[in-house]
């Protein structure tokens, strides 16, 4: 395995560019010098730990549910509250956050705690998995979270749509 790949491979591997060869070395059990040494070329990469990165690009190509970048979902309400919705980002950077619903003019919506998604969306209680954005890369990832929802809601009024009963010739309801 040439240098090149093996670093492309490896930082796929731990998940991030930052600190990688520390991060795969503790990973896979070896001095962090054979990781510096596989990566610039004087060491051969073993077989055993080539074969383990090319297993996890072929896991990678595979479509899988887990890979989806956006997940909406309702927490489960154990008392008389209302139960929630959460948005989650499974790519980096990595967050879950509360969806709440608020009009552009509501008060609530000046607290600093909260992250705009559109005119009545927003995200409350974000918790960040990975270091958070920089001001510059916030706003974009934002929008992709806005359109997320839209998209989603889009899909679950569809399958609402294809669930109502339909008239059928006679007057009777049938599905």
């Amino acid at each position: 395995m040439v240098p090149e790949r093996f670093s492309r491979q490896a930082i796929r591997f731990v998940g991030t560019p930052v600190e990688w060869k520390a991060r795969l070395a503790y990973l896979l059990g070896v001095p962090l010098g054979d990781v510096e040494a596989w990566a610039d070329g004087r060491l051969a990469v073993p077989e055993v730990v080539a074969a383990r990165l090319r297993m996890e690009d072929a896991a990678d190509v595979a479509p899988s549910p887990a890979r989806d970048e956006w997940i909406r979902g309702t927490g489960l309400a154990l008392s008389n509250r209302p139960q929630r919705q959460y948005l989650v980002h499974t790519l980096e950077p990595r967050f879950i956050g509360r969806i709440v619903e608020l009009a552009d003019d509501d008060p609530a919506a000046d607290g600093a705690a909260l992250l705009p998604l559109d005119g009545s969306h927003w995200l409350a209680d974000v918790v960040w998995i990975d270091p958070e954005p920089v001001i510059g890369r916030m706003g974009p990832l934002l929008e992709r979270a806005a359109d997320a929802l839209a998209r989603g809601a889009q899909a679950a009024d569809a399958v609402m749509a294809d669930a109502r009963p339909r008239t059928g010739g006679s007057g009777s309801d049938r599905w």
